[in-house]
């Protein structure tokens, strides 16, 4: 892959997951995290604690691209291909945020539905971006 795209790639997801993020946990869900306060940790730790979330976000800016294109099929139409791949990252990977978290913490399921929807939407995005900024091979 070349560098450069996959550098853009990277840099594309970690603006997708940094605005969307922002708007389903900052916006859509403010309220929800707000009536369940007591099972989260206080707000000033949490943002002494963000430098863990841009590490997430550097995370997959370098792996989500590299598995992209290692599953690319130059035959097939490469949006088809980057939606393939963000559903399948997401039911990884917000299947395991949302289930886990709600077996873990007391949250209400509703919580961990929004999650897993909110993470496949996610995904799904960086999906289709990836494979718009990457090169086939």
């Amino acid at each position: 892959m070349a560098i450069k795209r996959w550098l853009a790639a990277g840099t594309a997801v970690v603006g997708i997951f940094f605005v969307t993020d922002f708007l389903i946990h900052g916006v859509f869900m403010k309220n929800a995290y707000e009536a369940t306060s007591a099972v989260w940790r206080p707000m000033a730790e949490m943002q002494s604690l963000m430098w863990t979330m841009w590490a997430l976000y550097l995370i997959g800016a370098a792996v989500l691209p590299f598995l992209y294109m290692k599953g690319y099929e130059a035959q097939k139409p490469r949006v088809g291909q980057g939606l393939r791949f963000g559903a399948l990252m997401g039911l990884l990977m917000a299947s395991g945020m949302s289930l886990g978290t709600y077996f873990m913490v007391p949250i209400p399921v509703s919580m961990a539905v929004n999650w897993f929807v909110a993470g496949m939407f996610q995904y799904a995005l960086a999906g289709i971006v990836i494979a718009l900024i990457v090169p086939s091979k």
